[in-house]
């Protein structure tokens, strides 16, 4: 016939507090605590000291930009050095500066329309003299760049590129992507607002001295930051030779693709990495801990009281259909004598009480790793910084 319920059997294992059986169950469930933090630290990867997102920025062409042409004369073979800026002011200050304006077209485009621009396109002419050949173009563009999904960070930067040509050139046209380049990582948590600067200062120049605006200055200044954005991009395509009243043009567009953002994780977000690897390999101790506990006391290694369950005799009829009127124990002092190992499952009670050791186990352990976790963070930011 079917078996609907069943009651389990089995041995009790006891002993005093202050016994080597209570020693036993401390030095085991230290070692269950203490080693898994051990063996995770030890892995190298337990602390998480640096972490990556994508992101597409936000980017905002600014109406700011400086254009710088040499070459040099068809009639005397002089050198000729041409500056423009969209700011009037420093115009006026270079000896070299443009006659005529050039025309400037730029255009932001949304192609997916999501909010968020992705790419600038822009066309610059310049009108020059006809017995001016330009070989070399240098050209930088101001913006507004910003994160602010996971990380945020508002800061200005440029877009700029270099270059030259050994025939006379008269339009260039350049495609690449708006690149993000970092010497340090990002902090979490924070505003990272340190180069919301403008990238060019511009009051450094005065007249009749406008070495601290130079080419040159200017991108050491810019790339001595610990953050900031490089236009990258394939050799441009290249006209060569200017016909009679024909401007130099200058084409391009400039993506802003996803970036890869390395940034510095916060105390939570370590101790939740941290916590997992500490959590995987203390199901791994304590599952050992708890086998080797078992084993010694089940081979008497410490001496306890085993509390055996006596199989219950059948009441109200003989043979194995009769009513069970319930089952009593017999307790057995064991100190030396090995007894045969059973295979018995817990009662409800057993259980509970189990259950209750374990959480008290994991809460402990979840105290302990915090503390422990919360130390060692301030002790290594305190060291790196």
């Amino acid at each position: 016939m079917p078996t609907f319920y069943a009651i389990p059997f089995q041995r009790r294992f006891r002993a005093p507090i202050c016994s080597r059986a209570s020693l036993l169950a401390a030095i085991l469930s230290a070692a269950a605590l203490i080693v898994p933090l051990i063996w995770a630290y030890s892995s190298h990867s337990f602390w998480l000291k640096e972490n990556t997102f994508r992101e597409q920025p936000t980017v905002k062409y600014q109406r700011e930009l400086m254009l710088f042409l040499d070459g040099q004369s068809t009639v005397d073979g002089s050198r000729v050095h041409l500056f423009f800026s969209t700011n009037p002011q420093l115009s006026q200050l270079f000896d070299s500066a443009m006659e005529a304006v050039p025309s400037i077209k730029t255009a932001e485009v949304d192609e997916d329309r999501d909010g968020i621009n992705d790419y600038l396109s822009f066309t610059i002419q310049t009108h020059l003299q006809d017995s001016y050949d330009i070989h070399h173009v240098r050209l930088a563009m101001m913006f507004r760049y910003e994160l602010v999904t996971d990380i945020r960070l508002l800061m200005q930067s440029m877009a700029y590129f270099d270059e030259s040509s050994p025939l006379p050139i008269s339009a260039i046209d350049i495609d690449g992507d708006l690149q993000l380049v970092q010497r340090e990582l990002l902090d979490s948590g924070v505003d990272n607002v340190r180069y919301n600067v403008p990238v060019v200062n511009y009051t450094l120049a005065t007249v009749g001295d406008t070495s601290a605006l130079s080419w040159g200055r200017i991108l050491r200044s810019y790339l001595d930051r610990d953050i900031y954005t490089a236009f990258s991009h394939p050799p441009p395509t290249y006209t060569f030779f200017r016909a009679t009243h024909q401007p130099l043009t200058i084409t391009g567009k400039l993506r802003y693709p996803e970036h890869r953002i390395a940034y510095r994780p916060g105390v939570t977000e370590v101790l939740k990495f941290g916590w997992i690897q500490y959590l995987a390999h203390f199901a791994v101790a304590a599952t050992v801990a708890w086998w080797v506990y078992g084993w010694c006391l089940r081979s008497q290694l410490v001496p306890t009281c085993v509390v055996v369950d006596v199989i219950p005799k059948p009441v109200g009829g003989g043979g194995t259909s009769g009513m069970v009127r319930g089952y009593s124990n017999r307790q057995t002092c064991v100190t030396s004598v090995k007894i045969q190992p059973l295979i018995l499952s817990l009662n409800s009670q057993d259980r509970l009480s189990i259950h209750f050791i374990l959480l008290c186990l994991f809460f402990r352990a979840v105290l302990t790793f915090s503390l422990i976790a919360v130390v060692l963070h301030g002790l290594s930011l305190s060291f790196t910084r």
